[in-house]
C-alpha cells in the first residue's frame, strides 16, 4: 500500500474532494502511482489530509467513474492500468505533459523566473492591455531525461499571475493545478506546432549542435472567461517526443 501526501487548501473555491482527486491524478500521471498500487483506505486518507471520510469517498467515486481506480474485494482501491495516453485533447502544461510521458525519467531544472520586457509576440498572445505591455513575468525550465536535455520551456504571464506563480518551486510544482487550487478556472488552450532549426543560443542550453531540427510547441492557456493566463514555448530536442490525439469525423 502506498502513502499519498499533498496539501489541501481550505480557504479557496475549489472543493476539497476535487483537490484530493487532482492530487491522486497528478501522481498517477507522473508515474508516482503505478497500475496495481493500492491506495490507502478512506480512514487513512481522511487522517492524512484532515478531511472527512465523506469527502474522501467523493474523490474515490470520481476516480472510479473516470477509470483511474477500481475496487477489488479483499484488496481495496487499486490503480487501474490505463496505459499512457498523452496529448489526447487534454489541456496540460509542458511539465505535466512530459511527466506523463517520461514519469520518473524526467528531471526539471529551474533556469529563471522574474519580470522581463515582453516581446511583441508575448504581448499579443497574452493580450496585455496598453498599461501593462512593458512588463511580464517569465519563468523557464530545462527538462532532462536520463540526464540528457529533452526540452526547454519558456512561459510568460502577467505580473498579477506572476506574483502567484513566484511562490512555487518550479523543479517540482505543477503550475496549472496550483492556479486551479487558488480558485482560477482553467478553460481551454490553443496550440501551434512546427519544426525549425535549433539556434546557437538554444543549442548551448540543449547540448546539441546548432541547426539540428527541433520540435517547437507554442501553447496559449485561457481561463474559462477567455482571459489568456499563460503563453508558453517549449523546444523539444528528444527524438522520442511525439504528439498524438484522437480525431473524429
Amino acid at each position: 500500500m502506498v502513502r499519498i501526501s499533498g496539501v489541501l487548501h481550505h480557504n479557496i473555491v475549489k472543493p476539497l474532494h476535487s483537490q484530493l482527486h487532482d492530487i491522486i491524478v497528478e501522481k498517477i500521471d507522473s508515474g508516482d502511482l503505478k497500475a496495481g498500487d493500492i491506495l490507502p483506505g478512506e480512514r487513512a486518507l481522511a487522517e492524512e489530509f484532515e478531511i472527512s471520510r465523506v469527502t474522501v469517498r467523493k474523490s474515490i467515486g470520481r476516480l472510479m467513474e473516470e477509470g483511474y481506480v477500481s475496487r477489488q474485494h479483499g484488496k481495496g482501491t487499486i490503480i487501474s492500468n490505463r496505459g499512457k495516453e498523452p496529448n489526447r485533447g487534454k489541456l496540460m502544461g509542458a511539465i505535466e505533459e512530459l511527466r506523463r510521458l517520461y514519469a520518473d525519467e524526467l528531471v526539471v531544472v529551474s533556469l529563471h523566473k522574474g519580470i522581463v520586457t515582453p516581446s511583441e509576440e508575448t504581448v499579443e498572445e497574452l493580450k496585455l492591455p496598453d498599461n501593462l505591455r512593458k512588463r511580464a513575468y517569465m519563468f523557464s525550465r530545462l527538462m532532462l531525461r536520463n540526464n540528457q536535455a529533452a526540452a526547454i520551456n519558456f512561459s510568460y504571464t502577467s505580473e498579477e499571475f506572476g506574483s502567484i506563480i513566484d511562490a512555487l518551486d518550479l523543479k517540482k510544482d505543477i503550475v496549472l493545478p496550483y492556479l486551479e487550487n487558488c480558485g482560477f478556472s482553467i478553460g481551454y488552450g490553443e496550440q501551434q506546432m512546427f519544426v525549425q532549426s535549433c539556434s546557437a543560443e538554444l543549442s548551448a542550453e540543449l547540448h546539441c549542435e546548432p541547426g539540428v531540427p527541433v520540435m517547437v510547441v507554442c501553447r496559449t492557456i485561457y481561463l474559462e472567461n477567455g482571459e489568456a493566463v499563460i503563453w508558453e514555448k517549449t523546444v523539444h530536442v528528444d527524438p522520442d517526443y511525439q504528439f498524438k490525439m484522437r480525431l473524429s469525423r
